[in-house]
């Protein structure tokens, strides 16, 4: 499995809207805005973590990440429909790629099941076929967006799960994620 954060946005734009509720609305926002700035950072960082809207404000901030991960994988993340997801064509990548190699799957995936994959599919275009006996430990690449509140909510649920995946999951993302004090109490 592979994580990497491509982009985020929105953490200061989310600290200001959750910050209005201070305003007063005499002072220009454009003065009262960097003296108000870094309590709003401390402010958040207790927000966070208390659920039932008093961390609304996460919603707000995004983060983009390619991730290389096992179908196995995929069909448990598709739980989390406040995301969007776009993938590599599995369609299109299986007729590319034949025969399929071990790089092309997870650790997990026994010799035996890639070589039965490959004799099963030698010499075939029917994308049927190819779909319908393909290991759940094939490797597909995606981006995966989502709010803070979401990867929180991921985060949580799945933290110490049976499912492998989930760990290495969490440890890549914990590294690279710019505001972790948002996801998760120091």
């Amino acid at each position: 499995m592979d994580i990497e954060i491509l982009n985020e946005s929105g953490y200061e734009d989310a600290l200001f809207g959750m910050s209005l509720s201070f305003y007063d609305g005499l002072e220009p926002t454009d003065t009262w805005w960097p003296k108000q700035y870094p309590r709003a950072k401390k402010r958040a960082a207790k927000l966070a973590h208390m659920d039932g809207g008093h961390n609304k404000f996460i919603e707000h901030i995004e983060v983009w990440m390619k991730v290389k991960a096992p179908l196995s994988f995929w069909k448990h993340a598709d739980t989390y429909r406040l995301s969007s997801k776009q993938s590599e064509s599995t369609m299109h990548t299986l007729k590319k790629r034949i025969p399929l190699t071990k790089d092309d799957f997870s650790e997990h995936v026994h010799p035996a099941m890639i070589n039965a994959f490959n004799t099963v599919v030698r010499g075939s275009k029917d994308i049927n076929l190819l779909a319908d006996n393909l290991p759940d430990g094939f490797l597909q690449t995606r981006i995966w967006k989502m709010s803070y509140k979401t990867l929180r909510n991921v985060v949580h649920q799945r933290d110490g799960h049976r499912l492998g995946h989930w760990k290495p999951f969490i440890e890549q993302i914990s590294e690279q994620i710019e505001h972790p004090e948002l996801i998760w109490k120091e």
